[in-house]
């Protein structure tokens, strides 16, 4: 719309949208987005297409060895429902364990909890170890070369004080050394050893960077890394659980032969051969008494 105006002048007057001010047409969009944003959130719009409930994923941040007969993995649940740990695989044999840090075996999403597994280990020896849920879901990892993990004793505050002093404190006592020679030189050198000096700098930040980003992979999902089991199998085919008279039972399917092994300790575990000489063998620590079903 245009009006003239005494001096000769136009006035151009903007229509308004619906006679709305612009506060209200600015803000409107925004509020229907939140409206829009707020039920489908709250409404399970998707519900019909979604593919079942989330798959779990369990990751070992790190493994301690306090000693050659303890084996303790750290496990962080990244998932976003609770896992059960039902039952923990070292070498394929199955072990007793205990959750530290958790409800019971549950481990809430997010978080992470230790797994005390009273094994005999060799050190340099590689362990395969296992976490098998209560759904079945399967998660491995293993440990390359175990070796008893150092505590905070005297002698390791010794060697990390000694680390920290050829690190921080001899560069900066051998620069303040050629403090007196630096100002003998002539503009020209001052400026190549503050390029040099920018380079290795450099280089440093750059390999931090690189190294930051390997590490990266290895933090588990539930803090933003890359890490995440795709290890796990829901078709395992022998589960350990408890019977009728409280004792751990494994059956295992093979065709239409379904043999079922009573075990008479309170670890469920199998007999592995081939064992290298100073390793245990597992078929010393349980007895197994097998019991067809279908003799009967």
């Amino acid at each position: 719309m245009t009006d003239e105006r005494t001096d000769g002048g136009e006035t151009k007057t903007a229509n308004r949208p619906l006679g709305l001010p612009p506060v209200v047409t600015g803000l409107a969009p925004l509020v229907l987005l939140g409206i829009l944003v707020a039920a489908f959130v709250a409404l399970p719009v998707f519900a019909g297409v979604q593919s079942g409930s989330p798959l779990p994923d369990v990751t070992v941040s790190h493994v301690t060895l306090p000693n050659d007969e303890t084996i303790v993995l750290h496990v962080t649940n990244s998932g976003a429902n609770p896992v059960i740990i039902s039952q923990v695989l070292v070498n394929d044999a199955y072990w007793n364990f205990d959750v530290v840090g958790a409800q019971g075996n549950t481990i809430a999403p997010m978080g992470s909890a230790s797994i005390e597994i009273p094994y005999h280990w060799t050190p340099g020896w590689d362990l395969e170890t296992a976490l098998v849920l209560d759904d079945g879901a399967t998660f491995h990892h293993t440990i390359v070369a175990p070796h008893p993990t150092p505590g905070m004793t005297g002698g390791v505050l010794g060697t990390l004080a000694l680390v920290g002093v050829f690190v921080g404190i001899v560069p900066v006592l051998l620069g303040m050394l050629w403090y007196p020679a630096m100002r003998e030189l002539g503009d020209r050198w001052i400026h190549a050893t503050l390029l040099f000096a920018a380079g290795v700098l450099a280089f440093l930040a750059f390999d931090a960077g690189f190294e930051a980003l390997e590490i990266a992979e290895d933090i588990p999902g539930a803090f933003e890394g890359n890490c995440s089991s795709s290890s796990a199998s829901r078709a395992h085919s022998c589960s350990c659980r408890p019977s009728q008279h409280g004792s751990p039972t494994a059956a295992i399917s093979r065709g239409s032969v379904s043999p079922t092994w009573s075990h008479s300790a309170s670890a469920c575990t199998t007999s592995r051969r081939g064992w290298p000489s100073g390793v245990r063998s597992h078929s010393v620590a349980s007895r197994w008494v097998r019991s067809s079903s279908s003799a009967s």
